[in-house]
């Protein structure tokens, strides 16, 4: 889960691809090998956050290792490293990145809990942000089915988010 966030964090922060997928392969050998030694010290710890920082020193070196390309994301890469270790916009990032990560999760996992049809009226009503009328007109579906259907994968999908956030504490 946390490998294509750890990515996209650092392409963010001027990393070409490659160099992206060799620091998220290093961030997590580097958890794995000191996941024994991280424990939770107060209600509001989660091990994300111990992520975000690992991620986040792993790019700093990155970035301060190797010359600066301008031509390829080297301004961000430059105010990366000219911001604060406890820059909030670097943790709002990592944190939208995470629930980014983890809702897209869900819906993979979740998705195969409900027939193709009702899901298609999540996708257009959600996913495409179309209108109710739109979808019911499209799907010849009455509007308060529509609702109904919509209702209940919204449903599913906080259930499921509790459940991980239940877990992860």
């Amino acid at each position: 889960m946390y490998r294509p966030l750890i990515i996209r964090m650092a392409r963010n922060r001027g990393l070409q691809e490659s160099d992206a997928n060799d620091l998220a392969q290093r961030v997590l050998l580097s958890v794995a090998l000191s996941i024994s030694r991280w424990h939770k010290r107060g209600p509001n710890d989660r091990f994300r956050h111990w992520l975000r920082k690992i991620t986040r020193n792993a790019t700093l070196n990155e970035l301060t290792r190797k010359p600066i390309d301008l031509a390829e994301g080297g301004s961000a890469a430059l105010q990366f490293l000219n911001e604060e270790c406890t820059d909030q916009a670097a943790v709002t990032e990592f944190e939208t990145e995470y629930r980014r990560e983890r809702l897209g999760r869900v819906l993979r996992t979740i998705r195969s809990d409900f027939e193709p049809a009702t899901w298609r009226i999540f996708e257009i009503t959600v996913l495409e942000g179309r209108s109710i009328t739109e979808a019911s007109r499209e799907l010849s579906k009455s509007v308060g089915s529509i609702y109904a259907a919509r209702n209940r994968i919204t449903q599913r999908i906080k259930e499921a988010i509790r459940e991980q956030e239940e877990h992860d504490e």
